[in-house]
C-alpha cells in the first residue's frame, strides 16, 4: 500500500457547542480538554474530513490523566452523529445537561471503543479488555484504522492489537472522539491514509458479497482465507 501523511484533517468544534465551558481548545487543531472546569455530560467531535471509501485510514489518539467520568471514546461517525446531548434549563437560567453515557455507539451513526474496555454501537456493548489494562497514571494511546474499501474499524490499545471491532459499516463516516469526564485532555497524535494494493481491494469485494459462515468454506488457501478474516480466530 502507498501511504501519504494526512496532516489535512483536525478536530472540528460543533457548531453549537459551548466551547469554553465544555471543550476548550489548545490551539494547534489536536489537542483539546473536555470539560475543563465542570462536567456538564458528554461531549463529541467529528474529525474535518469524511474517511474515503477508496483507502485505509489509521488514526492515533491519546488520553491523558486523570481518568474521570464514564465515557472516554474513539471511533467513527456520521454527520448525523449525535454530538452533544439536548440541554436543559434550571430555575436560574443557566443550562445543565446531567447525561453522561458515550454519545459513540448511542445509536446507528456511531461506532466506538470506550477507554473501559467496551465496544459500543446501538447502545449494546461488548468488553474486549478488562481494565486495569493500563496504569491510571499514564495516557492511554488508542489506535482506530478503518478500511474504507471492506468497511471495517480494527483499533490497537497501547500497540495491542485488539481485531475487528466492526463490520459492515454502511454510512459515510468522519473520525469521532468524546468525553464526559472532567479535564479530558484528548489529543490527536498523527494521523495517515493508504491507498489499497489490489489484494486489499479484492479482499473487499469478496467481504462484502460473501457471508461472514461463508468465508471460511471459500476453495482458497488458509492464509488467504485469515487475509479475508483480518487473521480473526
Amino acid at each position: 500500500m502507498h501511504c501519504v501523511n494526512c496532516a489535512l484533517w483536525t478536530w472540528n468544534l460543533p457548531p453549537r457547542i459551548l466551547s469554553n465551558i465544555e471543550i476548550q481548545s489548545c490551539g494547534d487543531g489536536r489537542t483539546f480538554i473536555f470539560n475543563p472546569t465542570t462536567s456538564f455530560g458528554c461531549v463529541a467531535m467529528l474529525g474535518t474530513t469524511k474517511l474515503s471509501n477508496n483507502t485505509v485510514h489509521y488514526f492515533a489518539v491519546e488520553f491523558y490523566p486523570p481518568y474521570f467520568g464514564e465515557a472516554r471514546a474513539v471511533g467513527i461517525g456520521s454527520s448525523q452523529a449525535l454530538l452533544h446531548f439536548k440541554r436543559r434549563t434550571d430555575r436560574h437560567g443557566g443550562f445543565y445537561i446531567n447525561q453522561y453515557q458515550s454519545l459513540i455507539g448511542l445509536d446507528e451513526n456511531s461506532w466506538g471503543l470506550n477507554y473501559d474496555g467496551f465496544l459500543m454501537y446501538r447502545k449494546s456493548k461488548k468488553q474486549v479488555f478488562k481494565t486495569p489494562q493500563f496504569s491510571l497514571d499514564e495516557p492511554l494511546k488508542i489506535v482506530a484504522t478503518y478500511d474504507g474499501y471492506s468497511r471495517v474499524l480494527m483499533y490497537h490499545v497501547n500497540d495491542q492489537d485488539l481485531g475487528v471491532a466492526f463490520e459492515n459499516i454502511d454510512k459515510p463516516v468522519y473520525p469521532m472522539v468524546c468525553s464526559s469526564g472532567r479535564e479530558t485532555c484528548v489529543k490527536l497524535l498523527w494521523n495517515k491514509s493508504c491507498i489499497g494494493s489490489l489484494q486489499s481491494m479484492c479482499r473487499g469485494v469478496i467481504r462484502e458479497h460473501v457471508h461472514d459462515n461463508d468465508r471460511d468454506n471459500l476453495p482458497l488457501p488458509p492464509h488467504l482465507i485469515a487475509f479475508i478474516n483480518y487473521n480473526q480466530v
